[in-house]
């Protein structure tokens, strides 16, 4: 019965005073620049699956997972509160715009067993009430880490099931896989442009032939000036995927590979002078024997 009345204490208030390891744990992960320093309050296999993430991908995930990267550019800071009535502040970095509201972050209830931790958090703007949210954490690895977060609508976000990563994965596979196909499209388009305007050569022998002079210069043909320049310049990368061009006379090829198989692409594409465009899911270069794409 004293255990159960201390529970229901917890949940009742919480003294202005008191200071808790979950809620330096939220406070860090709200305030962290950077997926590493957010990882360290992230499950663990969300916190390993992060440095398998192309860059790519990690830029897009900051962008959804680091609050603080969103308030900045809104021109705002958040930082630790000085008042024992509230754990964070959110207020303008520019100090000409005092007189706009400050949003403070308050804790409203907790309750922990010392292994699971419940925190009910409010915001507040200008002093008046604008939302809540919760946050569930739970001690793994000595650390106090976040696994799911829910706001007053039940909306949540779930970052301990297994396909976190995976749905944004899959989202991002598909949009480097189409960004591969249409970059493949380029070359082909460009090749035969070139082959047109230069009948003398023919086909281009490298990249290189279809990009811009780095020196301004008119057009020639070993500046063709036909293709964007992540294309046509080493590494010969876009979107997660690496390019390699060949030609010859009256031929050519052009091969897309994911830059890390399986993380920024399941499919490595090959086209030719046909200007077909084939594709295979395995790990290895792929061919004019391979499957058109249909």
């Amino acid at each position: 019965m004293r255990r159960l009345l201390c529970l229901v204490l917890l949940w009742i208030a919480v003294p202005a005073f008191a200071q808790y390891p979950e809620v330096d744990a939220a406070v860090d992960a709200l305030m962290a620049k950077d997926l590493y320093a957010l990882g360290k309050h992230l499950p663990p296999g969300l916190e390993k699956g992060l440095a398998d993430l192309t860059a790519n991908e990690q830029r897009e995930l900051s962008e959804e997972l680091l609050p603080s990267r969103t308030l900045r550019r809104q021109g705002m800071v958040v930082r630790r509160s000085d008042s024992p009535e509230a754990i964070v502040v959110i207020e303008p970095i520019d100090p000409n715009r005092h007189n706009e509201p400050v949003t403070t972050i308050k804790l409203y209830k907790r309750i922990s067993d010392g292994s699971e931790c419940l925190l009910r958090l409010v915001i507040e703007a200008g002093g008046s009430g604008s939302g809540q949210f919760q946050v569930w954490l739970r001690y793994i690895d000595s650390e106090w880490r976040v696994y799911e977060l829910e706001d007053e609508a039940g909306r949540k976000v779930e970052l301990d099931t297994p396909d976190f990563l995976a749905k944004r994965r899959h989202t991002e596979l598909n949009a480097n896989e189409a960004s591969a196909i249409g970059s493949i499209r380029s070359y082909n388009t460009a090749a035969v442009t070139y082959a047109s305007s230069y009948p003398d050569i023919g086909c281009p022998r490298t990249a290189e032939d279809l990009g811009e002079s780095r020196y301004g210069t008119d057009v020639d043909p070993h500046h063709a000036g036909l293709l964007d320049s992540q294309l046509t310049t080493a590494p010969f990368e876009k979107n997660g995927y690496r390019f390699s061009f060949q030609g010859a006379e009256a031929e050519y090829t052009v091969i897309a590979r994911p830059i890390k198989f399986g993380v920024s692409g399941k499919r490595s594409f090959f086209s030719d002078q046909s200007g077909v465009i084939r594709s295979t899911e395995k790990d290895e270069e792929p061919t004019e024997r391979d499957e058109p794409l249909q």
